[in-house]
């Protein structure tokens, strides 16, 4: 039994006593989600939330962008929508955002020139989610207002909610453009990116072996070209007459094969090709 004395001081402090006949142990790890979830750091966020293909996609942008029109798209596709002009976000664990939506809103949608859409209603159990893991944020913009859009894929840019780094893709919005597809190849990317597969940087290795372009002043010119193995081209603006020579080799300096090639054509362009038959490494 409690003693009397803390009864009496808990009732004068108004804190509540927790009393329990399960051993210590079982008890923490039974109350540790619930006070885990109660003292978690929250926020608000204006956005609709998705989940596509099992990745939770955060869609931000200005009022009336199409964020509710996008993701009522991916519902009729069969994606879940978790919540829609209100997200509710809070931090679990170790940089974890679990967002969800308000009580209020039941996972009704407003969309313009329609009104309030009950999805559960219209598409089922199945085109509904309580709460996800927030892992990409796409912020939709109007197409003359992009400027940060990336072209490659080699940059990855991130912002930050409740002191947590989330991938951000910008999607710039012209008329005609599906969202709904874009944004499913932003989940198919971000899955292939946590397998370890990326696909820019791979992208961006062969082509920087792949051609080498240089401007010839003088009448002789050698470049040095990066190792691999099948046939490279090089595109060349030289004088008439003139030399080029072509030396390939591997990282490690093991092999070398030459090429030469003469600059013939009157109008002092060459194009010449060669085969480089090293081994990488």
């Amino acid at each position: 039994a409690v003693p009397p004395e803390m009864m009496a001081l808990a009732e004068k402090r108004q804190v509540p006593i927790v009393q329990t006949k399960l051993k210590t142990a079982e008890f923490y790890r039974r109350i540790k989600p619930v006070l885990e979830e109660a003292f978690a750091p929250r926020t608000t966020l204006h956005g609709s939330l998705a989940d596509v293909y099992g990745v939770g996609l955060l869609f931000i942008g200005r009022s009336g962008i199409g964020k509710s029109e996008c993701v009522l798209d991916l519902v009729e596709r069969g994606h879940r929508l978790v919540a829609d002009d209100v997200v509710q976000v809070s931090r679990r664990g170790n940089g974890v955002l679990i967002g969800r939506g308000h009580e209020l809103a039941q996972h009704h949608m407003e969309i313009r020139g329609i009104g309030l859409v009950d999805i559960s209603a219209l598409f089922g159990v199945r085109a509904i989610r309580q709460q996800k893991r927030i892992e990409v944020v796409v912020q939709l913009e109007d197409w003359e207002h992009a400027q940060e859009a990336e072209r490659t894929g080699l940059t990855q840019q991130e912002v930050e909610i409740l002191d947590v780094k989330v991938p951000k893709v910008i999607v710039p919005l012209n008329p005609g453009k599906n969202l709904a597809v874009i944004s499913e190849v932003v989940a198919m990317m971000h899955l292939l990116r946590y397998s370890g597969v990326d696909v820019a940087a791979s992208a961006d290795q062969v082509s920087s072996r792949a051609v080498a372009c240089v401007a010839l002043d003088g009448p002789e010119v050698s470049a040095d070209l990066a190792a691999g193995d099948g046939a490279c081209g090089w595109w060349f603006d030289a004088v008439a007459g003139s030399t080029v020579s072509f030396s390939a080799k591997t990282a490690k300096g093991r092999a070398k094969r030459l090429f030469t090639g003469a600059v013939l054509a009157p109008d002092r362009s060459l194009v010449a090709t060669g085969t480089v038959k090293g081994k990488n490494g």
